[in-house]
């Protein structure tokens, strides 16, 4: 089953908050995890958190790099 999670994202306000608990208990338990990431765009703060929290998955992470064509 593919289950899609909020995107990791900062956690400032009580919304995101709630968000970001409900992704962290998922990626622990997972059998393999996605990373999305634009291709295009430079590695930022996001994408370190979103690094960060993979290296806590005990599954595989795969790291899916999107593009758009001009």
């Amino acid at each position: 089953m593919f289950l899609d999670t909020p995107g990791i994202h900062r956690a400032d306000t009580a919304l995101n908050k709630r968000l970001m608990d409900a992704v962290r208990p998922r990626w622990r338990n997972a059998t393999c995890c996605w990373l999305l990431a634009d291709a295009r765009a430079p590695i930022g703060k996001d994408d370190r958190q979103a690094l960060d929290l993979a290296r806590k998955c005990h599954a595989p992470v795969v790291l899916v790099l999107n593009k758009i064509d001009w």
